[in-house]
Formats: C-alpha cells, sequence, structure tokens
C-alpha cells in the first residue's frame, strides 16, 4: 500500500495517475522502501499481442463506437492511455492538454467533436467550468468528467454537473467504455444546461 506521509500533494497526485494508468493496462507494481538506502520500484507491464493494440481491451465484451473524442488532461500519460483505450474501441480521438485548447478548437469548428473526456483537476481551469463553457457553444457536445476525487462534484449527480456521465479514478477500460457509451447514446437534453 502506498503511504503519503511526507510526500508533497503533488507527487501523490502523480504517483496516483501513474500506478492507475499501470493497472489499467493490467500491470503492477511493487515497492520496497527503507531508510538510508530509498526505495526500489518494479513495474510489471504485460505483453502487448500486437503492435498499437492495447491488450486489456475486449472490443467484443466492451461497448464501442465511432465518435469523435477529445481527452483533456493535463498529464500526457493520463491522454495516451486514453487515447489508445479509445483508439482500440474504433472511436477517432484527438487529445489536448488544457481547457484552452478545447475551447480554440471548438470555437473554430463546433462540429469537430461529439464528446469531451475531462479531467476534473487540471491548472488554470477545471473540468466542470470547461464544461460550463461548453455547454454555451451550439451544438452541445457530450461531456464526461474524470474525477479522482473532488470536493466540487461529491454527492451531486452528472445531470447536477452539467455533464453527461462522471467518471471516478480509478476506472477500467470497461469503465472509460461504458460511461462514453452512455453518454453518447443519451438525447442533448439530459444534461444541465
Amino acid at each position: 500500500m502506498l503511504s503519503h506521509r511526507g510526500m508533497h500533494l503533488y507527487i501523490q497526485q502523480v504517483l496516483h495517475r501513474a500506478i492507475y494508468a499501470l493497472k489499467s493496462s493490467g500491470g503492477t507494481v511493487t515497492v520496497q522502501s527503507a531508510m538510508g538506502p530509498g526505495s526500489t520500484f518494479e513495474v510489471w507491464l504485460p505483453v502487448a499481442e500486437a503492435p498499437g493494440q492495447p491488450p486489456f481491451v475486449e472490443r467484443k465484451s466492451t461497448p464501442h463506437g465511432r465518435e469523435r473524442i477529445l481527452v483533456v488532461d493535463n498529464e500526457e500519460t493520463v491522454r495516451t492511455v486514453g487515447s489508445r483505450i479509445l483508439t482500440a474501441l474504433g472511436y477517432s480521438v484527438r487529445t489536448a492538454a488544457n481547457a484552452q485548447e478545447v475551447l480554440d478548437l471548438l470555437g473554430h469548428d463546433p462540429k469537430a467533436i461529439d464528446l469531451v473526456l475531462t479531467d476534473q483537476t487540471m491548472p488554470k481551469m477545471t473540468g466542470l467550468a470547461l464544461a460550463e463553457q461548453l455547454r454555451k457553444l451550439p451544438p452541445s457536445v457530450k461531456i464526461v468528467l474524470m474525477s479522482g476525487f473532488s470536493e466540487a462534484i461529491q454527492g451531486r449527480t452528472a445531470s447536477q454537473l452539467g455533464v453527461d456521465a462522471v467518471l471516478s479514478k480509478p476506472f477500467t477500460a470497461t469503465d472509460i467504455a461504458t460511461a462514453i457509451r452512455s453518454a453518447c447514446d443519451t438525447n442533448p437534453s439530459t444534461a444541465a444546461k
């Protein structure tokens, strides 16, 4: 179990996301730590069945689609893993490192994206603030909000938050696929405006 004692909050978040990405891909990590010599991390990754095809996506049993999805997260690893999972499920995927990139893209071409999958905790603009801005643009894109823990969303439904679905971290490839399929299949008036 990972102890957070003595760790800066940012380091805790980075480790949480790295371990989540690793476990989502079917891998694992072991840690041995001692005062003086320090820590040893062993990272175990699954063998890919084919280049570019994540071994953890079972396409036959996992919901899939053809929509255009924009994955938004300030961490490159999360964008890369999310993009690979969704591409393997048949989606057309683009990525953005921050909310402003999303607003710029959709400001120029509002019909470029069918769904935005955004992290809640990002510098400058949160996922909820981005969702609020996106709801002002026609046509309304579907929004799935990812979050590990945020007091801003605790106890509130997706509809109350103005998004189509909330995806709690850590999640599996099946969880993300199910949330996206659910959001894509709802009618436009489902989320609060």
